[in-house]
């Protein structure tokens, strides 16, 4: 099973990856910090083909958009696994009218409306995957690396598939990291997985 951030930027500025890498990275060493974790972990990327895996160049001072053959691939360097990322054009997966049942239905939706409708008109977002097995530190990273998106661009960030607590989607990315990964997560299942993942980095 895997799951699922999707990122919408309320702004068509893109982020270059070094931006994301630099502020996923304060992301990551505030979230270890504040759990006791004094333990260095180094966020990196690399784009890849779909077909057959093969890495393609590309530089970091460079727009944070790839082709449609292509995906990020972000890495704990050192470490097995990663999580993939992919950039999508709205009319590919996804429409306006697809969101609206989830106005219909989501309160904080509907407070978000205004926003969600023109992120929604840029035309363009993000998908982060998490796939099942991977390590306990991708776990933390990948959310962490989505919200740096959601940061940089203005955006919101949504999951479909509950990559967490579904209560509290949409997401400015504030809110978000004020919220993920938390133990204490009123979602008792999702929060007996952070603390899980918690114990295995703190004795990485």
């Amino acid at each position: 099973m895997s799951t699922t951030f999707d990122v919408f930027p309320s702004t068509a500025v893109f982020p270059t990856f070094d931006d994301v890498l630099r502020l996923s990275q304060v992301y990551l060493k505030g979230a270890l910090a504040k759990h006791g974790v004094t333990k260095e972990f180094q966020i990196d990327v690399r784009i890849q083909k779909k077909e057959g895996d093969t890495i393609t160049p590309f530089l970091k001072s460079s727009p944070a958009k790839w082709n449609d053959d292509e995906y990020a691939w972000f890495v704990i360097a050192g470490q097995n696994g990663g999580c993939d990322a992919y950039y999508h054009n709205m009319d590919e997966f996804m429409s306006i009218e697809d969101w609206s049942e989830e106005l219909l239905s989501c309160q904080k939706a509907q407070k978000f409306e205004r926003e969600i409708k023109k992120c929604l008109n840029n035309g363009f977002w993000w998908c982060f995957r998490r796939s099942a097995g991977q390590l306990a530190i991708t776990n933390l990273a990948y959310g962490l690396i989505a919200a740096a998106f959601a940061k940089l661009t203005d955006g919101f960030i949504y999951s479909m598939d509950s990559a967490w607590d579904y209560s509290l989607f949409p997401a400015k990315a504030d809110e978000f990291l004020d919220h993920y990964f938390d133990p204490n997560c009123k979602d008792a299942s999702k929060g007996g997985w952070a603390k899980d993942c918690w114990d295995v980095i703190k004795n990485m």
